[in-house]
């Protein structure tokens, strides 16, 4: 006993080691990942990393709490991956994140005031470098229209000042360019265009706020500011005609521009939260409205007539092959799960090359001229045939299993009985049969409620309505209408309406789904 009692389980040295070398490694990026956070002025981001940190060394090094070593990572995991997109979804579904609403207020200030301008006289421009090496502006300020020259001028990074440089016209464009004067060189017009879009054209203050600004290699403009931004009262002025511009409230600034029409300083606008918004404007605007209720009903019928002809089939063809004495039963069972095998992505877009109105090859080996993904009807029916092929092998597998378990003891007690083959499938096999596949029924409806691949890939969700002004098309589910609006709407992207649209969906399908389960009950009753 005394000696069981000293016993100590021997330590597995190698183990030890690389535990220790990979919390070392974790823990130097997690510290380099701190110091970065803290340069970039995300302090309570880099306290909540440094207590993880801090926190998994001590689990993993710590022998008292060893069921949390294998519990957390599976539950930061989940939270990571699952817990927080739906946070953030519900998040963003209460605010106006879109296409012009992306920016914090800060950045949209900033944005507005640096990129707002009005352009005012235009210079003909040679860029070229001194006798010094220094890069400077050779300008001309010439009016070709009238044939005036209104001076010439040499421009460095700091100042603009006048210059007997004289400008003649190019034969070949018949642009005017300046005569580049003894001692300087002309820079080629494409290093020129590298320079201006890398960002480093200088800007060459003017008098009166103005400033001189490179547009083209050739081309430079006076130009002023345009916006104005008054700090302590939030608000823009337009420096052309002295509009003002204040916060709306909904994510930028608006007010009645020069023309006094009503004006929003568009697209640099910036997220706040708007409520229940998003949720009102799918049931209160008719470009969301009208296209919903559609878009719905056509996810429904295609979601339980997917479930209901794949079950059929995939039932149909588990009962043919179930006879213990049919030869090759095996090789016809593994050839017919062949399309469950192949990845659906690939399977549909072999279909959408099949069902092509033109050339594909289903219309050309039966002659036909049916336009399977380009009428609306017709592209209905293609993709619950193609639906079809790619879940019968699921249901055939899943009722395969099913028949298997029924003892045949219940079968051969109904015939014997006097119950007919159909008496004994209605009553003892299908009821039986609906309680071990009914949850994978209930399953398969909500997976292809939500089955976006199959929409978007074989039809992108079209053809289009005639007249019908709405993102939604003919084959549209609620998940492709719903990235239709976050990604593919004129008006640009509105993340706020889709996550919005998304949460009804979580709700559509959760009711469904209690609904369904809580009905087979009843079949557990029955068995």
């Amino acid at each position: 006993m005394k000696g069981d009692a000293l016993y100590k389980p021997k330590r597995n040295v190698a183990g030890l080691i690389v535990k220790y070398l990979i919390l070392s490694v974790i823990s130097a990026l997690g510290a380099y990942a701190v110091y970065l956070m803290l340069a970039a002025g995300l302090y309570w981001q880099s306290v909540l990393l440094l207590i993880a940190i801090l926190g998994i060394n001590w689990l993993y090094l710590t022998e008292h709490v060893i069921p949390l070593k294998y519990l957390l990572p599976g539950t930061i995991t989940m939270a990571v991956f699952a817990v927080l997109p739906i946070i953030y979804t519900v998040y963003i579904a209460f605010t106006n994140y879109s296409t012009g609403h992306s920016l914090s207020k800060d950045e949209a200030v900033a944005a507005i005031a640096a990129e707002g301008y009005t352009n005012y006289d235009s210079y003909s421009m040679q860029v070229a470098t001194d006798p010094s090496g220094k890069r400077v502006l050779l300008l001309e300020r010439f009016d070709a229209n009238s044939g005036t020259d209104k001076g010439s001028y040499i421009a460095t990074a700091t100042e603009l000042k006048p210059s007997p440089i004289k400008f003649q016209i190019d034969q070949t464009s018949g642009s005017y360019e300046p005569l580049v004067p003894s001692g300087y060189t002309a820079v080629n017009s494409n290093v020129v265009d590298q320079w201006i879009q890398s960002g480093k054209a200088y800007k060459i203050p003017l008098p009166h706020g103005h400033y001189l600004q490179l547009d083209t290699a050739n081309v430079a403009y006076d130009r002023a500011t345009r916006w104005s931004y008054n700090k302590a009262k939030d608000t823009f002025t337009d420096n052309t005609c002295g509009s003002a511009y204040t916060d709306n409230g909904s994510g930028s600034y608006g007010g009645k521009s020069c023309s006094t029409h009503k004006y929003e300083l568009l697209p640099k606008g910036w997220r706040v939260g708007i409520g229940f918004e998003n949720f009102t404007k799918i049931f209160s605007n008719p470009r969301y409205s009208e296209p919903m209720g559609r878009v719905f009903i056509w996810t429904v019928v295609y979601a339980l007539s997917t479930v209901f002809l794949t079950f059929t089939v995939g039932l149909l063809v588990a009962f043919l092959f179930n006879v213990p004495t049919m030869r090759f039963r095996k090789v016809y069972r593994s050839l017919l799960i062949i399309p469950y095998a192949i990845p659906g992505f690939l399977s549909i877009l072999v279909w959408r090359g099949l069902l092509n109105d033109q050339w594909g090859a289903v219309n050309s080996i039966l002659h036909l001229s049916v336009p399977w993904l380009t009428d609306p009807n017709w592209a209905k029916v293609s993709i619950l045939l193609c639906n079809l092929w790619l879940g019968f092998p699921y249901m055939f597998l899943v009722a395969t299993g099913a028949l298997q378990a029924i003892p045949s003891e219940l079968k051969e007690a109904a015939a014997v009985d006097g119950a007919n083959r159909f008496q004994v499938f209605r009553n003892v096999t299908l009821p039986l049969l609906l309680v071990a596949v009914g949850p994978l029924l209930v399953g398969s409806f909500s997976y292809n409620f939500n089955n976006f691949n199959q929409v978007y890939l074989l039809t992108g969700g079209g053809p289009d309505l005639q007249n019908v002004n709405s993102a939604a098309g003919a084959t549209d589910i609620l998940i492709s209408y719903t990235y239709k609006l976050a990604f593919q709407t004129g008006a640009g992207n509105n993340y706020g309406l889709a996550s919005a649209v998304s949460i009804l969906l979580f709700f559509i399908v959760g009711a469904i789904s209690f609904w369904s389960f809580s009905r087979s009950k009843a079949l557990e009753n029955m068995a």
